[in-house]
């Protein structure tokens, strides 16, 4: 269960620069206790992180609800007079501090989206700008970068994965928001089988944007198994054996005798 509820869920608003948004939450206590609320600023593309719009925005003090009480918050964005077009992401976080002594276990925290588009003129570019890989004993090593060069954060979504000439052997998935300017790399690893030997090749197929703009790219690379090269080395090694000892009992049977004397 949650220790509070929390509406709407998100918002998604077309500003202009040098304008103020005000989104209104209403927040109620859940709980059979007091609980304080606080309301936080985070990265909406990754919400690990601070936001790069924080200066952006006014947060509401910390709310102190009885139980089964509800009230509003308002957090107000200033869109700056410089800010560039396009969609600008925040994650507004209300946490509360939860008795970790309750017999049924409480949510303490919830992330809700807030989706600003600046209004302008916006490019979304991604550039699929370099695929490889790297062979190794008994890995296939797999590594994609994407470069977003546009003006406005995009979404991307696709799969970067290894294949063999029958089967898709590794997957991974690829959905996320890319902000503008920034890089992202992801790596794709495949324990290959000893004996395969043959050609594997490493792709990604994706779109981005409102348009679904197509992305690919792929590299192909030969494989061979340790186990498969030790064969081959033994047959060579045989082979060339064999020729070697065929021409010992030849030359031997049939001796070389010189007919110039």
């Amino acid at each position: 269960m949650y220790a509070f509820e929390i509406s709407p869920l998100g918002y998604h608003v077309t500003a202009e620069v040098n304008t103020v948004e005000n989104f209104t939450f209403t927040i109620r206590n859940t709980t059979a206790t007091a609980q304080t609320y606080n309301v936080s600023i985070r990265d909406g593309v990754d919400i690990s992180t601070s936001s790069p719009f924080a200066t952006w925005v006014t947060l509401p003090p910390a709310i102190t609800l009885p139980p089964g009480a509800s009230a509003t918050a308002d957090l107000i964005v200033t869109v700056p007079p410089n800010a560039t077009p396009g969609d600008k992401y925040f994650a507004v976080t209300l946490s509360t501090q939860v008795d970790s002594d309750v017999s049924i276990p409480v949510q303490s925290e919830v992330v809700v989206p807030i989706t600003i588009t600046v209004a302008g003129s916006v490019s979304e570019r991604i550039d699929l700008t370099y695929i490889g890989v790297e062979v190794l004993p008994r890995q296939v090593l797999g590594r994609m970068t994407l470069l977003h060069i546009g003006t406005t954060a995009t979404p991307i979504r696709g799969t970067f994965h290894i294949r063999t000439l029958k089967d898709t052997v590794a997957m991974l998935p690829v959905e996320q928001i890319i902000r503008a300017g920034t890089e992202s790399t992801y790596n794709l690893n495949y324990d290959r089988s000893l004996w395969y030997i043959g050609p594997m090749w490493i792709e990604f197929d994706g779109v981005y944007g409102v348009f679904d703009t197509p992305i690919t790219g792929s590299q192909r690379v030969y494989v061979v198994g340790v186990y498969s090269l030790y064969i081959c080395i033994l047959g060579v090694a045989g082979l060339l054996a064999m020729i070697g000892i065929g021409w010992y009992y030849i030359r031997k049977r049939y001796p070389y005798e010189d007919t110039t004397k």
